[in-house]
C-alpha cells in the first residue's frame, strides 16, 4: 500500500536536470507552465492504495480510479527527529525544520546538519550560500548520498564533515 497524498512535491533544489528552483512550489509552477493543458487536476487528501504500472491506473483510498498517460512518483522527504534532550525545547529557536525554508535564520552563522543521505548533503550544500560554516555530522564513516552529491560536499570548503559521531544533546 502506498500512503500519503497523491500529489506532493519535495524541494529538489538542483536534482531535476535543467531546472534550478528555490522550493517545491516554484518547481510545480514551472512544471505546470510547461504543460499543453495549463490546468492540471490536483487531488489532495486521499491516499494512493495501489498502482497498475502496466496500464497506468491509480486506485485511490476513496474507491476512485484514475487513468494516466504517465505516472510520476514524488515521495518527498520525512524529517526525522534525533530524540535527544533539548531538541524539542529548542525547535524553532535554533533547531530548524528546513534549511531551505528557514535559510534567513542561518545567515552568517555556523550551522549543523545531521545525516548522511542525499537530503542532508543537499541541505548542507544549499546552506553554504548563507551560512558562515556548515558542519555535516554523520554517524558512519561514509555518506550514503549519491556519489555526485558526495563529491560536491567534499569539494565545498564551507562544509566540514564530522564522521562517526552522534548528537547526544542540544543545549541553548
Amino acid at each position: 500500500e502506498l500512503g500519503g497524498q497523491l500529489l506532493r512535491i519535495f524541494n529538489p533544489i538542483e536534482n531535476y536536470p535543467g531546472l534550478r528552483t528555490e522550493n517545491g512550489a516554484e518547481l510545480a509552477r514551472l512544471f505546470t507552465a510547461s504543460l499543453d493543458n495549463p490546468s492540471p487536476v490536483v487531488i489532495t487528501g486521499v491516499a494512493v492504495s495501489s498502482i497498475n504500472f502496466a496500464d497506468r491506473i491509480l486506485s485511490l483510498s476513496n474507491g476512485e480510479t484514475i487513468s494516466a498517460g504517465a505516472i510520476v512518483l514524488a515521495t518527498g522527504v520525512s524529517r526525522r527527529r534525533l530524540g535527544v534532550p533539548g531538541e524539542a525545547e529548542f525547535l524553532g529557536r535554533g533547531v530548524l525544520e528546513s534549511g531551505v525554508g528557514q535559510r534567513n535564520e542561518c545567515k552568517n552563522k555556523r550551522v549543523v546538519i545531521v545525516g548522511g543521505g542525499d537530503a542532508a548533503a543537499e541541505e548542507a550544500m544549499f546552506l553554504t550560500k548563507f551560512a558562515e560554516k556548515v558542519y555535516l555530522i554523520h554517524r558512519r564513516d561514509e555518506l550514503r548520498a549519491t556519489k555526485c552529491i558526495q563529491e560536491r560536499c567534499f569539494d565545498n570548503s564551507k562544509i566540514e564533515l564530522k564522521w562517526s559521531r552522534t548528537i547526544r544533546e542540544v543545549k541553548g
